[in-house]
């Protein structure tokens, strides 16, 4: 499948200039732990060139953002973005209104470790947003040392995206397994959906499935629920 638009300002970023028809972009599903039914999808970044600053993935977030705002994709299914806290700090809350109104949507709170004042500006406007119907989920969890900071500092979380790592630990011993399907059931208990991310193996599978989660994303996963690829028009960048 295919998007494309029109519109938005003149493009930007080099990290561009490769991509002639569009940006490219691939939504990556992400599927039920018990059937591998499609519960949504993941926008991820497939430009021939990745930006290596900061300032490059703020316009590539803002773009997308400027599309969701305006193109409804039609999926009739959550889609998942992440956005560093660059990006969530330096773009207007209008955008992310604007994008969640426009399609479903669930923000990915960045695992990147940020110094005390930044994550609390972080965190207040995610409260804002979150308070004004937008949904927030809590990426990577496990990857640093932050992840219960995030998770207790939002008001209200969508889904928690347990790293691939953590799972890999836990797999390997029987008390970390344990204590991991018990914050699992935790977690659900309060509403939240959890998904493991990085399944790329059909061991890794049948221990997502055993640990209780709700949802699944990683390569091995792909082979079971196809990602669909996706073009945004340079127009919006």
């Amino acid at each position: 499948m295919v998007f494309m638009g029109n519109g938005g300002r003149a493009l930007v970023d080099s990290a561009f200039a490769s991509d002639r028809f569009g940006v490219r972009f691939e939504l990556q599903a992400i599927a039920s732990a018990v059937d591998l039914t499609v519960f949504g999808y993941e926008f991820l970044y497939r430009g021939h060139v990745r930006p290596t600053s900061a300032a490059g993935w703020i316009n590539i977030d803002r773009g997308v953002l400027r599309y969701l705002g305006t193109v409804a994709l039609g999926l009739d299914k959550p889609c998942f973005i992440n956005v560093s806290h660059e990006s969530l700090l330096s773009i207007p809350e209008s955008a992310f209104c604007a994008a969640s109104q426009k399609n479903e949507l669930r923000f990915e709170m960045s695992e990147a470790i940020a110094e005390a004042m930044l994550f609390d500006q972080v965190c207040e406007k995610a409260n804002r947003l979150i308070s004004q119907g937008a949904h927030f989920s809590i990426d990577d969890f496990g990857a640093g040392l932050d992840g219960s900071r995030r998770l207790y500092a939002l008001d209200e979380v969508a889904a928690i995206k347990v790293d691939r790592d953590l799972l890999i630990s836990a797999s390997g011993r029987s008390n970390a397994a344990k204590m991991l399907a018990a914050s699992v059931a935790s977690w659900q208990a309060a509403g939240i959906q959890t998904v493991a991310e990085g399944v790329e193996t059909e061991g890794l599978l049948s221990f997502a499935q055993d640990l209780g989660f709700d949802f699944v994303q990683g390569w091995h996963v792909d082979t079971l629920a196809p990602a669909k690829q996706t073009i945004i028009s340079r127009s919006f960048f």
